[in-house]
């Protein structure tokens, strides 16, 4: 997964669950939980939609949770996740 392809992925799930936020003005490195107002039942249906466009399970787990908290994050942890499953034939590239 390229970074382009993760950042894409992100937004639109973020955009799913919190259709109005204001994605062009999260500022680099703000928390998009709170910047969207993605409260718990949000960001659960959040990680959920993120799991269904990434192609593999993204868990509510403190580690995962805390790599989704802001875009270059996501993406970073996006890109490495999916890299790390690709290597163990676990996910097919994309």
């Amino acid at each position: 997964m390229t970074p382009d392809k993760a950042r894409t992925i992100y937004l639109k799930a973020v955009r799913k669950v919190a259709p109005d936020a204001d994605l062009e003005a999260v500022r680099a490195g703000a928390d998009v939980r709170y910047v969207c107002h993605l409260d718990p039942p949000r960001f659960c249906s959040f990680v959920g939609r993120l799991s269904e466009l990434a192609g593999f399970e993204v868990h509510l787990d403190d580690a995962d949770a805390d790599s989704l908290r802001t875009i270059d994050d996501a993406v970073r942890f996006l890109v490495n996740e999916s890299s790390r499953l690709t290597l163990l034939g676990l996910h097919t590239a994309g």
